[in-house]
């Protein structure tokens, strides 16, 4: 099942991304660019992996 969260945040707010109330990750807010790009800052555990959806969709291709 997949859920969907949509969110504003200010410049060093986080989400806190958790199961059972362990903490796996945590996304910050860190810069915003003049371009219109922002910067996020992932925190996590080194065997909790974190890609772009780009490189996520190459190593993990669909199967249909």
């Amino acid at each position: 099942m997949k859920g969907r969260l949509v969110l504003s945040r200010h410049l060093d707010e986080s989400v806190v991304l958790h199961m059972d109330g362990e903490v796996i990750a945590e996304v910050k807010y860190t810069k915003a660019n003049e371009n219109g790009s922002i910067r996020l800052t992932f925190s996590a555990d080194t065997h909790i992996e974190v890609d772009r959806q780009e490189i996520f969709d190459i190593r993990y291709p669909p199967l249909n």
